[in-house]
């Protein structure tokens, strides 16, 4: 009996993360502007449904270490897929309004970059947000999001 109960409650825990997963996609996707866009072509405007930069399982937050401590606070992004990407214009973000916009970088496949949320000196491998204080906390969401607004990655932060 105590077998079953557990199993109850896993499975709805399961059901209960996923439908907050995609409700906050749902709410970041319906948030930005129109995906509709007029493409003049030598006979006239054609209307073209614009994709997103969605780069599904190619770029992961890894973790976030440190959250609520300014000196190592960092989050570990992790570039698994095959081709290179430029960075430049993409923001990491969370619910409170906080939000880093990448300089150009480009991150290689295979390749981890970091970002500091204290102030630094930005290199090819590590960046620094120049924040005061702690950006994350435990449970809070961290969001990776390209230039278009459109989420590449989350991250729950323990």
């Amino acid at each position: 009996m105590k077998t079953i109960r557990i199993l109850f409650y896993i499975i709805l825990n399961i059901l209960i993360s996923a439908g907050a997963v995609w409700l906050v996609f749902s709410y970041l996707n319906t948030g930005s502007t129109s995906q509709i866009d007029q493409v003049e072509t030598g006979e006239g405007f054609v209307d073209e449904v614009a994709a997103a930069t969605v780069i599904p399982d190619k770029l992961i937050i890894d973790s976030v270490v440190s959250a609520g401590n300014i000196e190592y606070e960092r989050v570990v992004i992790n570039h698994i897929g095959g081709e290179n990407i430029s960075l430049s214009g993409w923001k990491l973000m969370d619910s409170d309004g906080n939000e880093y916009v990448f300089p150009p970088i480009e991150l290689f496949s295979g390749s981890s970059l970091v970002v500091n949320s204290r102030d630094g000196k930005d290199t090819v491998t590590e960046l620094y947000w120049a924040m005061v204080e702690p950006v994350w906390e435990a449970g809070e969401t961290v969001y990776l999001t390209d230039p278009g607004g459109y989420p590449q990655a989350m991250y729950i932060i323990p």
